[in-house]
């Protein structure tokens, strides 16, 4: 009699797989979309969601500490989706302050403070499972019945700390908050790259922007108002948010600005300085923000690129100014020249002139002398002479311009 093998899997063996399985398919959909470099606000929106779902918690939290900002993260999914984005402000006092600023909300919510804003060794792992209370049922003032924090770190400057809440305790049991432990780790790997991704992207739109300068500087005669105008509007598709950006620059009191200029918001600014002397500068301003974004704020990076077109700028105005003076003296050069070359042909009339109205004057005069010579005739002897000698006085004058004759002078 053949013997039948079981083939039944345990049923806590099913349910393990089944996390397993799922734990990979949300880690690779959680890399995949922070390899598309989306912005901050968008990303964390939608990696909530995809957690979520995955752990039926009824909230989440999101703490990080990237280099000097802090902030936080909250994401709900019932009743209904909300979000909320914040900055932790740590420089409010000293000591305990920045952290009571959150205790006065919650123990559990001033822990998670601690942990982002403290060293790793400042904090027990009992303080880490245990916050605040002896249990939440007991202090009854906790929105969960439930909850688990899971740090995880990204670089020496990077960490951060996802807390799950739950009303039911079956969704975090110990088997559970293995897998979220190896979730929130991948999490910390999609924020770095996500980070990487949206800095790549930050960089390629400012290499797109200083090419675009110099190829503008390249096109052959163009002013220098119209290389202005068109930096001016290379400005905002460089900056991180393009949608509600405006730029532009003040030369010598001219205006050059990219459509739709708004003057009124956060602005960033940097000196145009030509031969050390400040002849203006160059503005990007943000308009009014998009609550998509959350809080908005220049990059140290957008900084540097504005100080770099401004000094670009005051190249690009030393060298047209140069130019410009060098076309001036080109000109002045050339009419010298034709100065010269029509002084020299002055001189060669004048000189072939002077004989043949020399030998005129000089009959005319003898002419004169002779007796007995009709009176028409001695008038008409006498005009002779006088135009000779106003042609003479041509003549010096165009030795006078040919500097073959010196200036006297005359009162």
């Amino acid at each position: 009699m053949t013997e039948m093998k079981n083939n039944t899997k345990n049923p806590s063996h099913v349910k393990g797989e089944e996390n397993f399985a799922g734990f990979i398919s949300l880690s690779h959909s959680i890399l995949t979309y922070a390899n598309q470099g989306s912005p901050k606000i968008e990303f964390l929106r939608e990696i909530s969601r995809m957690l979520l779902k995955f752990s039926k918690c009824g909230s989440i939290e999101i703490w990080l500490r990237d280099n000097g900002m802090r902030y936080r993260w909250s994401a709900a999914g019932d009743p209904e989706e909300t979000f909320s984005f914040e900055f932790i402000d740590v420089d409010k006092g000293n000591g305990d302050s920045g952290i009571n600023n959150f205790k006065g909300e919650r123990d559990f919510t001033g822990l998670c403070y601690r942990i982002i804003c403290e060293t790793p060794g400042n904090i027990s792992r009992e303080q880490l499972f245990k916050p605040g209370k002896s249990s939440p049922e007991e202090s009854g003032d906790y929105d969960f019945s439930s909850a688990v924090l899971l740090p995880f770190d990204i670089s020496d400057n990077i960490r951060g700390l996802l807390v799950l809440k739950c009303t039911d305790k079956q969704n975090l049991g110990e088997e559970s908050i293995e897998f979220y432990g190896g979730i929130a780790q991948t999490l910390g790997i999609a924020i770095a790259n996500r980070r990487a991704q949206a800095a790549l992207g930050e960089r390629i739109k400012e290499l797109k922007c200083t090419y675009g300068i110099c190829q503008t500087y390249n096109i052959p005669n163009l002013s220098l108002g119209s290389i202005l105008r068109r930096i001016s509007n290379l400005l905002p598709p460089a900056m991180q948010y393009p949608h509600i950006s405006s730029g532009r620059i003040v030369l010598d009191g001219k205006n050059y600005k990219s459509p739709g200029f708004n003057g009124s918001g956060m602005r960033l600014t940097s000196d145009i300085v030509v031969e050390e002397e400040r002849r203006g500068f160059i503005e990007v301003v943000y308009g009014e923000g998009d609550p998509d974004l959350g809080p908005i704020s220049f990059l140290k990076e957008e900084k540097h690129l504005l100080d770099t077109i401004a000094g670009n700028i005051s190249l690009i105005i030393e060298r047209k100014e140069a130019e410009e003076e060098k076309t001036k003296l080109t000109e002045q050069l050339r009419h010298a020249d034709r100065l010269a070359t029509l002084g020299e042909l002055a001189a060669g009339v004048a000189h072939e002139l002077n004989e043949p109205l020399g030998n005129i004057l000089g009959f005319a005069q003898l002419g004169k002398k002779s007796e007995g010579i009709p009176p028409q005739l001695d008038r008409d002897l006498d005009k002779i002479v006088s135009s000779c000698l106003h042609a003479r006085e041509i003549v010096k004058k165009l030795l006078i311009f040919a500097r073959q004759v010196p200036a006297k002078k005359a009162g």
